[in-house]
């Protein structure tokens, strides 16, 4: 992402998920997904038939794995693991905030991953599959969810424009773990914790 100061910043929202919310509140909810601030993560893997999948893994930079087995409904829930030492200020995440503003500027964040899929799926000891949050449909040059965890309610709002290019903001960030969207179409890169109509759980195959 051109925005970012790391790519440490794209996801494997991974189902591992870190938890440490002040309270169990729900930030986002949309088809088959759903995250607490406390780092809860409930999903449905769509289209899912029972045995298919033996367990799915997601990682967070060098946790260990966290493992979950699909229900016979293909629903599954894990939580997210929240590490302190990976909380930085909003500036050591994004290349530049100019024309942006930030409610407070001691918020301090950090993200869960850095890869754009959720959660590696096995069958017999095989990755056969692979979990992200997209809209497969929206034509743009990449469109996936990440989770960011914020060390109190902050909001980051407006838009740096750069040479040939720009990037929109739009974060109301709980203390917690929330859900951010990134969108980049043509020369506009989006950031919102406003999760579009259209975005939803997929599974793709990796054979």
């Amino acid at each position: 992402m051109k925005t970012l100061k790391k790519t440490t910043l794209l996801l494997l929202l991974s189902i591992t998920i870190f938890g440490c919310g002040t309270k169990d509140e729900v930030t986002t909810t949309i088809k088959d997904f759903s995250i607490a601030t406390d780092g809860t993560l409930t999903g449905k893997i769509p289209n899912y038939t029972e045995g298919v999948l033996d367990s799915v893994v997601g990682f967070f930079y060098n946790a260990y794995p966290i493992v979950t087995k699909p229900q016979s409904d293909g629903k599954f829930t894990m939580k997210l693991v929240f590490r302190p030492e990976l909380l930085h200020e909003c500036t050591y995440w994004f290349s530049s905030l100019i024309g942006v503003q930030i409610s407070d500027m001691a918020t301090k964040i950090a993200t869960n991953s850095d890869l754009m899929d959720i959660g590696i799926c096995y069958k017999s000891g095989k990755n056969v599959a692979m979990l992200n949050i997209t809209d497969v449909n929206l034509k743009s040059e990449y469109n996936f969810v990440q989770f960011i965890y914020s060390d109190r309610d902050c909001t980051i709002k407006g838009t740096n424009n750069r040479i040939g290019s720009s990037t929109i903001y739009d974060l109301n960030l709980k203390k917690g773990w929330n859900a951010v969207a990134y969108i980049s179409v043509n020369t506009t890169d989006t950031i919102t914790t406003t999760i579009p109509v259209g975005f939803q759980l997929n599974i793709y195959s990796t054979n």
